[in-house]
C-alpha cells in the first residue's frame, strides 16, 4: 500500500494530545506504562521495522526534504496513523539539538521479546551481561558491538540505563532491536545463578554439562585473572562489563573473587562461577571504559570462533573417512 503525506493529519499545536503523549514517551516510566517506544531518525525506524516491532504512529516533518528513504517507510508500512508536524512540534518530540526528519512509535519490544526463562545455552549460546552500567553511550555502543560480532542476547542487571531511551537507541544505530534486550531487577549474583540452574524444564545433568561459563573483566584481582586472548572458549559463554566507575558489583556475586564461590557449593571454586580477564596494556594505563574493554573482548571472541569453525578437521579425521 502506497501512502501519500495528502492522506496525514497535520500537527502544529504543542498541545496536541497524540504529541503530548509521544513526547511523554522520553521518560521510562512512560515507555512502560503506555508499553510504547519512540524512535529517531529514517534508519533507527527502518531497523526497527525490520525487527518486526508493531507500528503505532508516524510522524514526518513538514519541512523536512521527502527522500525516497523517506518515501519508502510511508510506502512499505501501514501505519495506523501518520503525522505532518510542524518545525516545533518536532523539536518538541527529538531528543537531540536538530530534530530528525522523522520519528515513530512503535509497541515496546518488552512485549513481544524473549523473556529470561526462554534463555538456553543451546539456542542463546553467547551473552552480553551489563552490570549497572549507566551511560547511554556506553552501553548503546556494546548492544551495537554484541550484534555486530555475533552475541545472541544482552541481559541488563539492576539500576542499569533503559534500553530502549532515545540516546541508547541512537547509539546503537537502531540495531538495539535485532536481538533480545533483558531488563532485569535482579542483581548480577541472582541473575548468574539462575542462568547457571537453566530454566525449570530443563534436565539437571544436561544443564550443568551445558552451561554458560561466565567471565568478567578486572584490574584488581590480576592474581587470578587471565589475558582475554589465551583464553579457550566453551560452547556457551557470558562477558560481564560491569559499571563505569564501581565496575562488577562484586558484593552481589562473591567477596574475594579469589576465594569465594558464586553458590557457596563445596564442589565449585570460584573459578567456576566467574573466570576473570584481563586486557593486556602499556605500562601506566589504568583501564579503557566499558564500551572499549567490552567490544575489544567481543571482537577478539568472535574472530576466535569464526577461525576455529573454517579451520579443517585434523588429519587422523580425514585418514579415517578415506578409509573404505
Amino acid at each position: 500500500m502506497h501512502r501519500h503525506l495528502s492522506a496525514s493529519i497535520a500537527i502544529d499545536s504543542l498541545q496536541n494530545e497524540w504529541a503530548k503523549s509521544a513526547v511523554a514517551l522520553h521518560q521510562r516510566k512512560h515507555r512502560l506504562t503506555a508499553a510504547q517506544i519512540l524512535v529517531e531518525g529514517i534508519h533507527p525506524v527502518e531497523e526497527a521495522l525490520a525487527a518486526g516491532l508493531e507500528p503505532c504512529a508516524l510522524a514526518i516533518s513538514a519541512t523536512a526534504n521527502h527522500s525516497p528513504a523517506l518515501q519508502a517507510l510511508l510506502s512499505a508500512t501501514a501505519w495506523p496513523t501518520v503525522y505532518t508536524a510542524s518545525e516545533r512540534v518536532m523539536v518538541k518530540l527529538s531528543t537531540t539539538d536538530s530534530p530528525a526528519p522523522c520519528v515513530a512509535v512503535f509497541r515496546h519490544p518488552h512485549c513481544a521479546n524473549t523473556t529470561l526463562l526462554g534463555l538456553r545455552p543451546s539456542t542463546h549460546p553467547s551473552l552480553l551481561i551489563l552490570d549497572g552500567l549507566q551511560d547511554p553511550g556506553n552501553v548503546g555502543t556494546l548492544i551495537r558491538s554484541a550484534v555486530a560480532f555475533g552475541v545472541r542476547a544482552v541481559l541488563l542487571t539492576q539500576q542499569s540505563v533503559d534500553p530502549y531511551s532515545a540516546k541508547v537507541i541512537r547509539a546503537t544505530a537502531g540495531l538495539v532491536f535485532r536481538l533480545p534486550v533483558l531488563e532485569t531487577a535482579q542483581a548480577l549474583g541472582p541473575l548468574l545463578q539462575q542462568l547457571r540452574q537453566g530454566p525449570p524444564d530443563s534436565s539437571p545433568d544436561s544443564s550443568r554439562d551445558n552451561a554458560w561459563q561466565f567471565y568478567a573483566t578486572s584490574s584488581h584481582c590480576s592474581a587470578a585473572a587471565q589475558p582475554y586472548h589465551q583464553l579457550t572458549l566453551p560452547k556457551a559463554w557470558g562477558l560481564i562489563i560491569g559499571h563505569e566507575g564501581q565496575g562488577i558489583r562484586l558484593e552481589s556475586v562473591l567477596s574475594d573473587p579469589a576465594e569465594e564461590m558464586l553458590d557457596k557449593t563445596p564442589d565449585k571454586s570460584a573459578d567456576e562461577a566467574v573466570q576473570w580477564l584481563t586486557i593486556p596494556m602499556e605500562a601506566g594505563v589504568e583501564s579503557l571504559n566499558a564500551a572499549m574493554s567490552g567490544s575489544i573482548i567481543l571482537a577478539s571472541w568472535y574472530e576466535k570462533q569464526r577461525t576455529a569453525q573454517a579451520e579443517p578437521p585434523p588429519e587422523h579425521f580425514k585418514a579415517r573417512e578415506a578409509t573404505p
